[in-house]
């Protein structure tokens, strides 16, 4: 599909103009510094990339394509690479949900001295202020963190483009996290065959909730969001593509579903409560708002520690 290919490869194919400094606010610098980080991207200097994007999406000029230059380069940081993961993907061999998630672990290493882990989640956050020209957001569903980003947590009010990447990027939120936390201090997640090194801390509500980090509901956001892009883009694909991408949509969404739910429903909130905290945890800080969430979260994190052995 043509536009699903434009969207995963087209940020590759760049071109440079001149060096900097920059000034955001003339549009003939900011033309410049779009070139440059293209080529920044090309050359995978993900730190460059970054700081020159930030500039612009942090800014009243960020557009979506700002900010699909700014979670290309959050996403470069967070060690995506568009081709190795779509050849890995192809030619994994999953059985069920213990290699998949093994797969992401192995293909998106990360440890508590790098940024990679703050970088797949901005990515997402930029992926998802991508909305559809003439979309109505409903208020419920607004994610407004960054008044120059405000974005949606439905995947149906955002562009097709984002959801293409989105695929990625939460792929890369649940390898990194599992790296950071799923391994005890001395443990090699290679030798490991990457499976679990110890369990995931936060499997209750209340524990889900003392999490200061953000990063239990951000990874209960990553499989959720992976789901969504996974649906929104697999009519268009064919192959190989879409039939490892179909497999792990089957293999995983009723799964974290079904533990989700049964966690909420057992800490006392209504299937109508549920369903939406689902929805709000679409956003990574859905579990400071919602109660509910916690919850939800909480019962995914205890089907990961039991389905990734």
């Amino acid at each position: 599909m043509k536009r699903f290919s434009i969207a995963l490869f087209g940020i590759l194919a760049l071109s440079s103009c001149g060096t900097g400094p920059w000034s955001v606010s003339n549009s003939t610098d900011r033309s410049a510094m779009v070139e440059q980080i293209q080529l920044d991207l090309t050359n995978n200097d993900c730190a460059d990339a970054i700081t020159l994007a930030s500039q612009i999406y942090n800014s009243s000029y960020s557009d979506n394509s700002t900010r699909m230059l700014y979670a290309s380069a959050q996403a470069c940081n967070a060690g995506i690479v568009l081709f190795d993961v779509l050849n890995n993907l192809t030619s994994a061999s999953f059985t069920g949900e213990d290699t998949i998630i093994r797969a992401f672990v192995r293909l998106f290493p990360s440890t508590s001295s790098d940024s990679r882990l703050a970088s797949s989640w901005y990515a997402q956050d930029a992926l998802q202020a991508m909305i559809t020209p003439g979309a109505v957001i409903a208020p419920s569903d607004e994610i407004s963190a960054d008044v120059n980003n405000p974005g949606s947590d439905r995947i149906t009010d955002r562009t097709l483009d984002s959801s293409s990447y989105l695929v990625f990027t939460s792929m890369a939120v649940i390898g990194v996290t599992l790296n950071r936390y799923g391994y005890a201090n001395g443990q090699s997640p290679a030798a490991l065959s990457y499976g679990k090194g110890q369990s995931l801390t936060w499997t209750s509500k209340a524990l889900v909730q003392a999490d200061t980090t953000g990063s239990a509901c951000a990874l209960a956001s990553g499989f959720l969001n992976l789901f969504d892009s996974i649906t929104s883009v697999i009519s268009y694909l064919s192959g190989s593509t879409s039939s490892q991408l179909q497999t792990i949509l089957t293999d995983l969404e009723s799964a974290v579903t079904l533990v989700g739910i049964t966690q909420c429903t057992l800490d006392g909130y209504s299937s109508t409560e549920c369903s939406a905290a689902a929805q709000r945890l679409r956003y990574r800080g859905a579990c400071s708002e919602q109660a509910a969430a916690a919850s939800y979260t909480a019962g995914i994190i205890q089907g990961i520690n039991a389905g990734w052995l």
